[in-house]
């Protein structure tokens, strides 16, 4: 017969996990490529920007191996707003987010298979407009309103809880469509993604993603974010 554990013991794993839980410090600079987009998040509607979110990495606990200095993220979460003060985050797993109401882990499947298509592409510094903003779409969607049972019908940024248009209410253009479409087609054919993403979370700040590619390629993807994001701000 299983031996159930006490609440006490949960309570002190609980306590010692958290404890022992890597930080990354770091605060909102600025937009990267993406596009200006209006969304319906259920019966809300706003205005926002879709695409990289550069924030300032000051600090970092072990856990974090991107490096310090400013780097492109994605969010995950649409009910709270990016910090342009220094919050620490905390290094958790894609089921650890968003805050408010983690995701599956069916869901966070689906969004490494959106990680996997794009390549790393979406975090580059010269990464186009339209594949950027088509990019963290397709996270919100999937996080949204994918449903493993439904597969890639559950994905039309049209319908269901999320809905998203461009900047003057019309239809998202046709070329990013197209790229969501490819996005949403990764998701249905189960592409793996061979790296590891890294939710960062904060109960005060959106909460941000990142992703190590293969280990062989880490240093060159740091050299290369150090370099066009410098340059971004010294063009700004």
């Amino acid at each position: 017969m299983p031996i159930r554990p006490s609440a006490a013991a949960v309570l002190l794993a609980a306590v010692a996990a958290t404890a022992q839980a890597d930080i990354v410090d770091m605060r909102y600079t600025g937009l990267g490529s993406g596009q200006r987009v209006q969304i319906n998040a259920g019966n809300r509607a706003m205005s926002t920007f879709a695409g990289q979110l550069i924030h300032n990495v000051t600090s970092a606990d072990e856990g974090w191996r991107l490096g310090i200095g400013a780097q492109p993220f994605f969010c995950t979460d649409l009910y709270q707003y990016a910090s342009s003060s220094s919050k620490p985050y905390t290094i958790s797993s894609l089921t650890d987010v968003p805050d408010g109401q983690p995701m599956s882990a069916q869901t966070a499947l689906a969004v490494k298979s959106l990680f996997a298509s794009a390549g790393q592409a979406q975090f580059d510094g010269n990464a186009p407009d339209d594949f950027a903003a088509a990019f963290q779409l397709a996270l919100w969607e999937v996080v949204s309103d994918y449903d493993s049972q439904l597969g890639r019908s559950s994905l039309d940024i049209e319908s269901g809880w999320f809905r998203a248009r461009d900047a003057g209410g019309n239809s998202l253009s046709l070329t990013v469509q197209d790229r969501l479409g490819t996005l949403f087609d990764a998701v249905a054919d189960g592409e793996r993604f061979h790296g590891e993403i890294i939710a960062l979370r904060s109960p005060s700040a959106q909460d941000q993603l990142a992703s190590i590619p293969t280990s062989g390629s880490i240093a060159s993807l740091c050299l290369g974010l150090a370099l066009a994001y410098g340059r971004r701000r010294r063009d700004a």
